[in-house]
């Protein structure tokens, strides 16, 4: 073989070989760009499912649709959340974005993570630093929004007048039976409110519906930028209240004047 085509081989085995360099660095560096965009998914498919938690917030359903559902003192509401992945911090992120008729409103981004087991969620709020932690359900009890909201519009159309001798008994602090819970109600229409050691400052409203039952709004702001805004029919008998929810008047909370 002639030193001509000895050097026309090696220069083709050199592009070859550069060439597959190239491509193997072009694939590597794809991977690697898109290791966030993966990561997310992963996490995003471990935490499909449902969720139950404290607090406020009783149960938190995600769908792959990105689709979730909070279930908040016996109301339900829909909405969405996203998924990110920072491969700098090594950090999952979450947003969760609601908006419901019957007042809870949500649009927060949280640091999300789940521990070995993945049986248990915590949720970080970024901006309050607030930990909210979940823990893997596998029932599928799920409450009918649509219904719950239609029922709450319905009934909040009924007329309705202030109720100065309801609020006259009402001023005070009540406390839930188990005791780690209650509402301080006062004169200026503001309310203290504390759920399983959460505590929230808020107003409240006591007006009567023109069939005679005494309705009682209360809305307040938790640490993670949660806005409750609850409607019972309220009734007050032998130094006991008794809240039902407007919408949901099979659940009853009752509180004892303290």
């Amino acid at each position: 073989m002639s030193n001509t085509k000895k050097v026309i081989i090696w220069v083709l085995s050199a592009v070859a070989a550069i060439a597959v360099i190239i491509a193997g660095f072009v694939l590597i560096t794809n991977y690697i760009n898109k290791k966030p965009e993966r990561m997310a998914q992963s996490f995003k498919e471990k935490i499909i499912g449902t969720w139950a938690g404290d607090y406020e917030i009783s149960k938190i359903t995600f769908n792959e649709d990105n689709q979730a559902r909070l279930d908040v003192l016996g109301v339900g509401v829909s909405g969405t959340y996203t998924v990110t992945y920072d491969k700098e911090t090594e950090q999952y992120s979450m947003n969760l974005s609601y908006n419901s008729s019957v007042g809870i409103s949500v649009n927060r981004d949280f640091r999300s993570s789940l521990n070995e087991s993945e049986t248990e969620l915590t949720l970080t709020d970024k901006e309050s630093g607030f930990n909210l932690q979940f823990k893997k359900n596998d029932s599928n009890a799920s409450i009918d929004v649509k219904s719950t909201e239609a029922n709450t519009s319905s009934a909040t159309e009924k007329q309705a007048t202030a109720d100065p001798d309801f609020q006259k008994k009402l001023i005070g602090k009540w406390i839930n039976s188990n005791n780690n819970g209650g509402y301080d109600f006062r004169e200026d229409g503001s309310v203290g409110v504390s759920l399983s050691n959460l505590n929230a400052e808020g107003t409240y409203t006591v007006t009567k519906d023109d069939d005679g039952k005494t309705r009682l709004k209360v809305s307040y702001k938790t640490a993670i930028g949660m806005t409750i805004s609850n409607s019972y029919f309220a009734q007050i008998e032998n130094n006991e209240l008794a809240l039902s929810q407007v919408g949901a008047e099979n659940i009853i909370l009752k509180y004892t004047k303290a």
